[in-house]
């Protein structure tokens, strides 16, 4: 992601926000902002470590990605969606119909497929406006008789 966001920067005015309200490794985290600020993209990828609204987060951004090697039926993805804020999610379990999927653990579709979706922001979300994701609520419903069944 911070490939992406350096990537992105260099046609897009882009800020990047990354949920991480558990830091974990402190080594780690600190490498990571290293690498950012080598990348000059410091003002550009922001991590958010503090408890926040993931929905308000979702419902002011252009674009959610989430970008896992794995990963169960995303909070964040089906959130996201209900908001009409277009998904751009890891092929690495399957996903609503309506989030546009890139090949898990490959940059290069990641770039493109966002590159894609911020070049025609305002079509997409129409699009998404038209044929809205199923109702969360539903499909925790859903989930919840397949586990006691």
């Amino acid at each position: 992601l911070i490939e992406l966001t350096k990537r992105l920067r260099l046609k897009y005015d882009v800020v990047f926000l990354f949920l991480l309200p558990d830091i974990g490794e402190m080594a780690y985290f600190n490498k990571l902002n290293k690498q950012i600020q080598n990348a000059g993209i410091k003002k550009h990828f922001i991590f958010i470590t503090k408890p926040v609204s993931g929905p308000g987060i979702w419902k002011i951004s252009d674009i959610v990605i989430r970008a896992t090697n794995t990963d169960g039926n995303s909070l964040s993805v089906l959130e996201a969606l209900s908001l009409n804020t277009p998904v751009i999610a890891s092929n690495c379990v399957e996903r609503p119909e309506q989030a546009i999927l890139f090949e898990s653990r490959n940059s290069d579709d990641l770039f493109e497929k966002t590159k894609y979706v911020l070049a025609n922001l305002e079509s997409h979300k129409k699009k998404m406006f038209n044929s809205p994701p199923e109702n969360p609520i539903s499909l925790y419903k859903n989930l919840y008789k397949e586990i006691i069944n």
